[in-house]
C-alpha cells in the first residue's frame, strides 16, 4: 500500500528548511541539492513540490507575509484602537523579533541583488510582500496607507542600520519621532 502523504505537512517542512538555511547561509549560497539536504527529502522530493529555488523562495516570501500579519494582527487586536497604543505594540514586538527580521532583510536584500537586473517581473514577489505589510500596518495600527508605509520605511531602515553598524544604533531617536508623528491628526493627501 502506498505511503499517504501529507502534502500540506511537506510543504511547510520544506519551507522551515529553506528559511533556516537560507537565514544561515544565504540565497545565493543555498541550491536546490542543500536544501532537499537540510528538509531530509530527496532533491525529486523537492523539486516535485517547488519547480526551481525561485519558486521556493517565492512562496517562502508569501508564507512569512501572511505569519507575520496573523501575529501582528492577533497582538495589535488586543489592544486599545487608539493608534499610538498599537504603534507602541507594534515597536515591543519589532525589537523582540529584531534579529529575526534582520536575517529576513539579509536575504531579501541578497535575493533582489542578485535578480535586480532581471526586470521588475523579477522583484515583483518582494513588491507585493511589501505592499501586504503596509497594507496590514494601515488597517491593523487604524491610520492612512502613507503612514503606514512611512513607519515601514522607518523601522526597515532602523533595523538595516542596526544590522551594518552591529546594532550600536539606538532605538529611542526612531522610536520619539514616530511617536510624535502618530500623535499627530492626519491630513489628507491633495490629489
Amino acid at each position: 500500500m502506498p505511503k499517504l502523504v501529507d502534502h500540506d505537512a511537506m510543504r511547510a517542512t520544506l519551507l522551515d528548511a529553506a528559511a533556516a538555511l537560507f537565514a544561515a547561509r544565504g540565497y545565493a549560497a543555498a541550491g536546490m541539492r542543500d536544501l532537499a539536504a537540510a528538509a531530509q527529502v530527496s532533491t525529486g522530493t523537492l523539486y516535485h513540490y517547488f519547480a526551481d529555488k525561485r519558486t521556493l523562495f517565492e512562496h517562502l516570501v508569501e508564507r512569512t507575509v501572511t505569519r507575520d500579519v496573523a501575529e501582528l494582527a492577533a497582538t495589535l487586536d488586543a489592544r486599545p484602537a487608539e493608534p499610538l497604543a498599537r504603534l507602541e505594540a507594534f515597536l515591543v514586538l519589532v525589537r523582540r523579533d529584531e534579529a529575526d527580521l534582520q536575517r529576513q532583510a539579509a536575504v531579501l536584500v541578497e535575493y533582489a541583488r542578485l535578480h535586480r537586473d532581471e526586470g521588475r517581473e523579477a522583484l515583483a514577489p518582494l513588491r507585493e510582500a511589501h505592499r501586504r505589510y503596509a497594507t496590514a500596518l494601515g488597517r491593523l495600527l487604524g491610520v492612512s496607507s502613507d503612514r503606514a508605509t512611512l513607519l515601514l520605511h522607518a523601522v526597515s531602515g532602523l533595523l538595516l542600520q542596526r544590522f551594518t553598524d552591529g546594532d550600536t544604533t539606538p532605538f529611542a531617536p526612531v522610536e520619539r519621532q514616530l511617536r510624535a508623528l502618530f500623535a499627530q491628526p492626519e491630513r489628507r493627501a491633495h490629489p
